[in-house]
């Protein structure tokens, strides 16, 4: 599935699980985000060429372009480039807590530069970041997928 999610309005949104996205993208508004798993998210749309109106590799799992994002118990794994980007040197602000970033492309976050106005708005805390390893799914949906591969099979674990 490739869909373009973006959020333009300011939203508190329920558990999700986004996956094979181009990415959540934020732009002016204010987005919180709770117990969400945004995975997978940016690698290109192999049906559709980006020269016949495909989209392209390479973008994060969650895009701050402008605004307020705070992103709480999520799990942000696996997206082609960066887990979470915030880009704006001016307009930003980004606050990810008790949050699992696993095995993104290049960073798990991006954050805007030191000494923007945006870098001093921004935070982190009690989060889990690795470039390679194993995350836990946050959403029903990661867990009723999870439960249902587990009684499907026989004895052999699941990798």
């Amino acid at each position: 599935m490739m869909v373009h999610t973006s959020l333009y309005f300011s939203a508190r949104l329920p558990p999700l699980y986004t996956f094979d996205f181009v990415c959540i993208f934020i732009w002016r508004h204010r987005a919180e985000i709770e117990r969400t798993d945004v995975v997978y998210n940016g690698r290109g749309n192999p049906m559709a060429p980006r020269n016949s109106g495909g989209v392209g590799r390479g973008h994060s799992g969650v895009y701050l372009e402008q605004g307020y994002a705070r992103l709480s118990d999520c799990n942000v794994s696996e997206n082609s480039l960066t887990g979470i980007s915030a880009i704006s040197h001016d307009n930003a602000t980004l606050i990810v807590e008790g949050s699992e970033l696993v095995a993104n492309g290049t960073d798990q976050i991006e954050w805007p530069p030191f000494g923007t106005p945006s870098r001093t708005r921004c935070s982190e805390r009690d989060n889990q970041m690795a470039t390679t390893g194993r995350w836990k799914g946050r959403s029903s949906l990661v867990i009723a997928e999870v439960s249902s591969a587990t009684t499907a099979t026989s004895s052999e674990p699941r990798e």
